[in-house]
């Protein structure tokens, strides 16, 4: 895969902005799009179905999960800024220019000790990139759920 297709896909993190909810053409919104569309007009079903499984009492809430889905709206960190406005990963590497923390002198440091929940996997994944390199990194993850 090209360089420039894989820097869209793979943030500077190392997550899969490919296997993100939000991202635009991505395989969660084409997925959902393709769900939506089988279903149809299931909606006005939906009631009927109930007498076979009450779950269907939810499927106003399921539609509208899948409606969320199907709009996504982000061209990726690099492009638009990270959805989570207050990570400072996809500034820093502009700052640096660099593609990847790993690449930085300063890898790893302390930009993200308020958010231990990413600083884990931040470092794990840029470990792993600078160990492989992207196409394979990319090639490793890419069937990976992204909230596993």
């Amino acid at each position: 895969m090209e360089h420039a297709k894989l820097l869209k896909i793979i943030a500077p993190c190392g997550l899969s902005c490919a296997a993100c909810l939000s991202m635009r053409d991505g395989e969660i919104e084409t997925l959902s799009r393709k769900l939506r569309q089988r279903l149809g007009g299931f909606a006005r079903f939906a009631e009927r179905f109930m007498a076979m499984d009450p779950a269907f009492a939810d499927y106003p809430a399921f539609e509208r999960m899948l409606d969320f889905f199907s709009q996504a709206k982000c061209d990726g960190c690099r492009v638009g800024g990270c959805l989570h406005t207050d990570c400072p990963v996809h500034l820093c590497v502009k700052e640096k220019h660099v593609d990847y923390c790993h690449q930085c002198q300063d890898f790893p440091c302390g930009k993200l000790d308020d958010k231990p929940w990413l600083k884990v996997k931040w470092e794990k994944n840029n470990l792993r990139l600078r160990e492989i390199g992207i196409e394979a990194y990319h090639l490793e993850i890419k069937d990976l759920p992204r909230y596993g």
